[in-house]
């Protein structure tokens, strides 16, 4: 994220139910890890950009509706849960 405007803007999130703040000052840039609550005070423009990780497309979109919890628990999921060759 950069900020290309030209007034300050402040971030706040939280972090290990800690509540964090920083101003984003005009030509400043941030990086905010996914599933990070966050939000911004002030008038300004930023550009945000985002960066893909390793699951792209249609799957890392459907995954942002299950929430955090159920998310790892896909991703770290090492076992088929289904039969590939369908019901027998």
């Amino acid at each position: 994220m950069y900020n290309i405007g030209k007034n300050t803007i402040t971030i706040n999130w939280v972090l290990d139910d800690q509540i964090f703040s920083e101003e984003i000052h005009p030509n400043d840039s941030l990086y905010i890890k996914p599933f990070v609550e966050h939000n911004f005070r002030g008038k300004g423009k930023l550009l945000v950009l985002r960066i893909g990780g390793k699951i792209a497309g249609e799957s890392q979109r459907e995954l942002s509706f299950v929430g955090k919890e159920n998310t790892k628990r896909a991703i770290s999921e090492t076992m088929q849960w289904f039969n590939p060759k369908g019901k027998q």
